[in-house]
């Protein structure tokens, strides 16, 4: 709780003092906003550590590919979700400093969304505005944020929210158009991945529509665009809530993640006649998910996801780093010391 309240308070001061080496230089004010995210970031992955929770991975290593641009769509069960990929990413060449995450609008209320607001995330507001508005939204935060900041990761939940409540409008649309009835996730929505690789444009393939800042090559061969798309899937030997992945209070449980690494080329590599990028991406993205839901049933029947080559896939753990972990808490104790002096330097100078 204490960490929950001091961290993005002193977060958000720090970056209202260096506002003018933001003036000065911003490439600066954003690596050391990045620093400061990052440690943020560290301190909440720590969280299911605490709670006594193991998170195991399986499947490719993203660790290969921290230094490239990369969509990650992963499938969304609970808010434990957000937590638990935080943690998978922790010690991973500090790419908590160089994503943006599209999340849920209710999240920027919570203490980690002033934090993610004043990074460049973006929150979804689904029930009210149009798609249009929407992904206006989302091209313009993209486009803002992802170069200027040096952006390397883009992470988004495709169902569009808790598979609790996607699965029964998911399965009666999958009836209506004939489509796998899926139990573990739900169809996933093209409109935010298509609105971002509009935006970014895909490496070697797709320019992208919404004005690329960085013009692409003859070939599209360019180091700014998106070379993977990353697909993520969590399972959870049981469900547990966002509390009870923070507190432990019901015993620890076992949360296992797996990766599958594609060219992000392959999404627009076969055309037929009057096939649109829309199209295409939609039932990569339909067949993406059926073999998300083959995934799942193994892992409920296993315990753990299929390997490529058969059999279960080998499961490995990312150590915490506690020296990092111990820094950043000296760090925060300084803050809160200097904040203190400097209010109450504040309040002599008035009263």
């Amino acid at each position: 709780v204490v960490q929950n309240l001091i961290f993005p308070l002193l977060y958000v001061l720090l970056l209202i003092l260096m506002q003018p080496v933001r003036l000065v230089s911003s490439e600066t004010f954003w690596w050391v906003e990045g620093m400061i995210y990052d440690s943020y970031l560290a301190i909440v992955s720590s969280w299911s550590d605490q709670a006594g929770h193991t998170i195991l991975e399986s499947g490719d290593d993203i660790s290969k590919i921290t230094d490239d641009e990369s969509l990650l769509l992963l499938n969304h069960q609970s808010p434990s979700d957000i937590g638990t990929i935080m943690r998978c990413l922790h010690g991973k060449s500090f790419i908590f400093s160089r994503t943006i995450w599209v999340m849920d609008w209710l999240f920027q209320f919570l203490n980690f969304g002033w934090v993610s607001k004043c990074h460049g995330d973006f929150f979804l507001l689904q029930p009210t505005d149009s798609n249009a508005t929407q992904q206006t939204r989302l091209s313009d935060c993209v486009k803002n944020n992802f170069w200027s900041r040096n952006r390397k990761w883009v992470i988004v939940f495709p169902e569009g929210g808790f598979l609790s409540k996607r699965r029964s409008g998911s399965q009666r649309f999958a009836r209506k158009n004939d489509l796998p009835i899926l139990e573990h996730v739900a169809l996933p929505r093209s409109g935010a991945v298509q609105c971002i690789l509009d935006t970014l444009g895909v490496d070697g393939k797709y320019p992208g529509k919404n004005g690329n800042s960085h013009p692409p090559t003859e070939d599209f061969s360019n180091s700014h665009l998106i070379k993977w798309i990353v697909d993520v899937t969590i399972g959870y030997n049981r469900p547990i809530s966002i509390l009870e992945h923070i507190m432990g209070h019901n015993g620890p449980a076992t949360i296992t993640v797996h990766y599958r690494i594609f060219p992000a080329n392959e999404v627009f590599k076969s055309k037929g006649k009057g096939d649109s990028e829309t199209n295409q991406l939609t039932n990569w993205l339909y067949h993406l998910y059926y073999e998300k839901e083959k995934l799942l049933s193994y892992f409920y029947a296993n315990g753990c996801f299929p390997s490529k080559s058969g059999g279960n896939a080998p499961t490995r753990t990312t150590p915490l780093l506690y020296t990092q972990l111990f820094l950043i808490h000296v760090f925060g104790a300084v803050g809160v010391f200097f904040t203190y002096c400097l209010f109450y330097l504040i309040f002599r100078f008035l009263f």
